[in-house]
């Protein structure tokens, strides 16, 4: 085999790696986001939307039995993108004094979530998922219709 022969191959093969990673990270997210919906739910009160001027965080205080906890978190999701909503998006969202659900992790009732099925990051995963795969598919074809 010529180096003009195996070019096909090795492109539509990091092409398609690549698209199962994005499909694999869309799967991540579907089986996270699934979980924790299931999760048990608590009445809470959000109690500071300052900190979402910082890091896109607010604070809402929740109670579990007799403990009393504080939660951060909105939504769960890895890094940053340009699909997050800004910190006056949250701000509006969730004011001061503003009652919420707040979905716990039974075996750890101190982490917690507001937006279990926020859908933030996993559409550009899925678009990235289905076009190198796409991408993938059709230079594998190219390369065996040219053999």
């Amino acid at each position: 085999m010529s180096t003009n022969t195996i070019v096909p191959y090795a492109i539509s093969g990091v092409l398609l790696l690549i698209g199962a990673g994005c499909a694999h990270g869309v799967v991540h997210w579907f089986l996270k986001a699934r979980a924790m919906s299931r999760w048990p739910t608590v009445p809470g009160v959000v109690t500071s939307t300052w900190d979402s001027l910082d890091d896109g965080k607010i604070l809402y205080d929740y109670q579990v039995g007799a403990k009393r906890y504080v939660g951060r978190r909105v939504f769960w999701f890895v890094g940053k993108s340009t699909a997050d909503r800004t910190p006056q998006e949250l701000t509006e969202t969730y004011p001061p004094g503003s009652d919420v659900t707040v979905y716990y992790d039974p075996k750890s009732p101190k982490t917690s979530i507001l937006e279990p099925w926020n859908r933030q990051n996993m559409w550009l995963a899925l678009v990235f998922a289905v076009v190198f795969t796409a991408f993938g598919a059709a230079v594998l074809l190219a390369g065996l219709y040219n053999t």
